[in-house]
């Protein structure tokens, strides 16, 4: 078993971006993994966010932030479930994990589902972090290129991963 990372330690319970940022750099080292992208949700993005993207240009990590609409967020919920159904992801018995799926509540409109995070009673930050990571994930296992620059319909294939993060930031 990982544990998890310390994130408040005060009463008042605000996280403390310095822990969050020093357990992932720890992690990624440690276990020497390949981080091909670190993915979040842009709303209320911390001063956390601009030390991931100046770690991670060092790094070759792409930081990128994720709209979380229906339209964005439709395929990765719909493709994590039918992974799930099939019993094609295996997770340890994570307590945090296991309270945040029983949780999640699908919310659908006329672009599609996500998590709705206005319906949960309970924290359901875990599961929304899988969706925004099956984002990207999505592909890997694919000959799909969702950064291909001959996608013409794609309106940011010529932009910077940061310009990307502007462009949702001020979305």
């Amino acid at each position: 078993k990982l544990g998890n990372a310390p994130i408040a330690k005060q009463s008042h319970g605000y996280i403390n971006d310095d822990t969050i940022y020093n357990y992932l750099v720890d992690f990624v080292t440690r276990h020497n993994l390949q981080v091909k992208y670190f993915l979040y949700d842009a709303w209320e993005a911390s001063p956390l966010v601009d030390r991931l993207c100046q770690y991670g240009d060092s790094m070759n990590w792409q930081v990128m932030p994720v709209r979380q609409g229906t339209l964005s967020l439709t395929q990765p919920t719909e493709y994590f479930r039918k992974l799930m159904n099939t019993k094609r992801i295996a997770f340890d018995d994570d307590e945090i994990l296991k309270y945040s799926l029983k949780n999640a509540i699908l919310l659908n409109d006329n672009h599609g589902i996500k998590v709705d995070k206005d319906k949960a009673t309970s924290k359901i930050d875990v599961v929304d972090a899988i969706i925004d990571a099956f984002f990207r994930a999505q592909y890997y296992f694919s000959d799909v290129n969702p950064d291909s620059e001959n996608d013409n319909n794609n309106p940011f294939v010529n932009m910077s991963a940061k310009e990307q993060e502007d462009y949702f930031a001020n979305y």
